[in-house]
C-alpha cells in the first residue's frame, strides 16, 4: 500500500535518490545525484496534463528547477516518454539538454519542421521537439547528443558524479539516418508519421554513478542483437566499472527488453527494480509473465501504478490481502502519476523505497528499509 504523503523532505548533500513517476501512460525519473545536484529523464504530466510531475516534485520539497537541474534528457520521443519535456526544460534554465545521437541529421530535423507546419504527423511528439529546439535556438545553444560510451555529465569535488550514455549503438544510428533520408525523398507522397528510429533501439539508457554506487537507467531500450540494443551494450560496456544496485527496468518489463545479461553483468545481487505500467489499447505491460520473470531475479520489484493485466494470485498474511486489493484487473489509466522514490546514503549499503499516489510493490518485498 502506498505511504502517506511525507515526502516534502529535500535530501542531504550525501544522499542519492531516484524519484520514478508514472500515470499508467507516461514515465519521468527525477535523480539527485548530491551537493545539490539534479537530472531529469524524460517527462509526463500530472492530472492537470499541464504540470510536468518533476517539476511538481521540485516545487513540494522547494527546489528551484532553474538553477538545481544540471541535465534533461529526451531517451527517446515516444509520447509516453515525452509529454511536457518542453516545459519542463523551458524552467530548468541551466540545464543541458541531451537527446539521442539517432537524431542527430538534418534530414530529421528537416522532417521535424516539416511535420509541425504539415501536420505530417499528430501525436509524435513533434510539437514537444520543435518546442525544445526553440529554447535551444534561444538560448543559443545546441543539444548534447548521447551515444555508447559517451559522458553526458560529470562533476567532481566530495561526492564525484558521472552520468554515462549506454545507446544508441554506431549501427543503430547509421540505420535511423538512412530511414530518415529515405522519407524525406518520398515527402510528396501520401502523409506519414515519422518514425522514431528502430522502434526502441534508438533509446539512451543511462548508467549513472554517484560516489561508489551506479544506478541503471534503462530507458525503452529493447534486447536487440549483434550491433543495436542491449547486445551492443553487453558485448562492449566498457564504460561499466561496477553493477547497479538500483534498476529502472527496461521498455515497462517487457520481455522485447529483456535480456539475462542484464541481471548478471550489470546488476548487484537483489537489485532495487522499478517501473512504470504501460496501458493503451489492447497492450498492457508488464504482463503476469513479465512480473514473475522479474521476481525471480529480485524480490525488490516495484510499481508506478496498477499493472492492468496483473491479475492477484494467492498469498497469505497481510500483504496477501494488500495485494489483492490493488491488484484488481483495471483497463482505466490512472490520471495522478505515481511516484516510487528510492534514497540512499552513499556511505551506507541500506536504502529506503517509498510508494506514493498509488504506487505499489510487485515483489515479495514491501515498501521502506531495503539491503
Amino acid at each position: 500500500m502506498s505511504s502517506a504523503r511525507n515526502d516534502a523532505d529535500v535530501p542531504d548533500g550525501d544522499v542519492l535518490e531516484i524519484s520514478l513517476f508514472g500515470p499508467g501512460y507516461g514515465e519521468s525519473i527525477l535523480a539527485y545525484t548530491g551537493e545539490g545536484d539534479w537530472l531529469v529523464v524524460d517527462s509526463c504530466v500530472t492530472s492537470d496534463r499541464k504540470t510536468p510531475a518533476a517539476l511538481a516534485y521540485l516545487a513540494h520539497i522547494g527546489v528551484d528547477p532553474s538553477t538545481a537541474v544540471k541535465l534533461v534528457v529526451a531517451t527517446h520521443w515516444h509520447d509516453d516518454h515525452i509529454r511536457g519535456l518542453a516545459a519542463l526544460y523551458r524552467a530548468c534554465t541551466s540545464a543541458r539538454f541531451v537527446c539521442s545521437q539517432a537524431l542527430k541529421n538534418e534530414d530529421f530535423l528537416t522532417l521535424s519542421k516539416m511535420a509541425g507546419e504539415r501536420s505530417l504527423m499528430k501525436s509524435s511528439g513533434v510539437d514537444e521537439f520543435n518546442a525544445i529546439l526553440a529554447e535551444l535556438e534561444r538560448r543559443r545553444g545546441a543539444p548534447r547528443w548521447a551515444m555508447a560510451d559517451r559522458v553526458l555529465w560529470s562533476r567532481g569535488g566530495a561526492v564525484p558524479c558521472k552520468v554515462w550514455a549506454l545507446s544508441p549503438s554506431d549501427g543503430v544510428v547509421t540505420r535511423a539516418f538512412r530511414s530518415f533520408s529515405r522519407l524525406l525523398q518520398s515527402r510528396g507522397s501520401p502523409k506519414k508519421r515519422i518514425p522514431a528510429p528502430e522502434r526502441n533501439q534508438g533509446s539512451v539508457a543511462i548508467l549513472l554513478s554517484v560516489g561508489s554506487k551506479s544506478i541503471l537507467l534503462g530507458a525503452d531500450l529493447e534486447a536487440g542483437r549483434e550491433d543495436r540494443g542491449w547486445a551492443a551494450v553487453l558485448a562492449t560496456h566498457a564504460v561499466v566499472e561496477g553493477k547497479s544496485k538500483i534498476y529502472k527496468v527496461a521498455h515497462h518489463g517487457s520481455e522485447s527488453a529483456d535480456n539475462p545479461q542484464i541481471w548478471t553483468d550489470l546488476l548487484l545481487d537483489q537489485p532495487i527494480a522499478i517501473l512504470t505500467p504501460f496501458s493503451r489499447g489492447n497492450v498492457h505491460l508488464p504482463t503476469e509473465s513479465d512480473i514473475q520473470r522479474i521476481e525471480k531475479r529480485t524480490r525488490y520489484l516495484y510499481s508506478t501504478a496498477r499493472v492492468a493485466s496483473r491479475r492477484a494470485r494467492r498469498t497469505t498474511g497481510s500483504v496477501a490481502r494488500t495485494k489483492r486489493e490493488v491488484m484488481i484487473r483495471s483497463h482505466g489509466l490512472v490520471r495522478t502519476p505515481g511516484h516510487v522514490r528510492v534514497r540512499m546514503n552513499i556511505h551506507e549499503p541500506l536504502g529506503r523505497v517509498d510508494l506514493y499516489d498509488g504506487a505499489i510493490s510487485l515483489g515479495a518485498a514491501c515498501a521502506g528499509n531495503v539491503a
